[in-house]
């Protein structure tokens, strides 16, 4: 059986500024194969994701070629449908002093801003609050967003990602700002979201929130993609050592990946 792609990159080259963020990158990712984008900070994990979303653009060349769902021909508005972004960009944006109702209503176009009345009392039976529910966000529906913890604002971003009921949720550095309780709670709604059909491509540097359902492993370094594989090829302590130029053991431990530094006896 074939496997069918949602996004196919080749030979991409982006920059910011003066700067060359993304080198030679050739790309297809999988509907079904969830996966991770590992890197440090700067290795440009992150470029990718915003490559994807269209926020930021290519060097134009003869050899570049960019589709989704197997089609170089695409709207925004009809890529938003299927693929949902939570991203540093998003969280900036999403107006502090709105409450968690409107923004998560505000995915169902795929922006921020009020929608049409008409629209809103359309979809508020269906999605919306079933993922309201589905995040455990019921009793903070009029609570502002900018009074959360980062744990609630994590998952009313990923509620609103949800409403458009996308084949594809991206989420970038997840797990930043998180303390214990929410991390894992961040996780098991990982799990869940995988369970339920969707393919997952999350970009982060903590090995330690993978979760036992991800398929694939892209380690990423001056923004080249220098391995691409399963957990068990790639997470390996050689691996590991050299991404983060560091000195590191990695077991795998319950299904879950684990580091430990090593250090010189003295």
């Amino acid at each position: 059986m074939s496997r069918k792609s949602w996004v196919e990159l080749k030979n991409i080259e982006t920059w910011i500024g003066d700067k060359k963020v993304i080198k030679e990158l050739s790309l297809s990712l999988y509907l079904q194969e969830s996966t991770v984008i590992l890197g440090p900070n700067g290795s440009g994990k992150s470029s990718i994701i915003n490559l994807i979303s269209r926020e930021l653009y290519p060097v134009i060349k003869d050899d570049l070629e960019i589709s989704f769902f197997q089609s170089k021909h695409y709207k925004l508005e009809d890529l938003r449908k299927k693929i949902s972004i939570v991203s540093t960009s998003v969280w900036d944006r999403t107006n502090k002093g709105s409450d968690v109702l409107s923004i998560v209503h505000s995915g169902i176009e795929g922006k921020m801003g009020n929608l049409s009345c008409h629209r809103r009392a359309d979809e508020t039976n269906r999605n919306v609050k079933s993922c309201i529910v589905r995040m455990g966000l019921v009793g903070l529906q009029k609570e502002l967003f900018g009074r959360l913890s980062e744990g609630q604002k994590k998952k009313v971003l990923i509620a609103r990602a949800l409403v458009s009921n996308p084949e594809v949720v991206v989420l970038d550095e997840p797990m930043n700002m998180l303390d214990l309780k929410a991390l894992h709670g961040l996780m098991k709604i990982q799990r869940e979201l995988i369970s339920n059909g969707i393919t997952l491509l999350i970009a982060t540097h903590r090995i330690d929130t993978i979760i036992p359902e991800i398929k694939r492993i892209l380690l990423v370094s001056e923004g080249r993609i220098i391995q691409d594989g399963t957990p068990k090829e790639i997470l390996t302590s050689y691996n590991i050592s050299s991404l983060y130029k560091t000195p590191v053991e990695v077991h795998h431990i319950n299904d879950y990946w684990k580091v430990i530094p090593i250090t010189k006896k003295t």
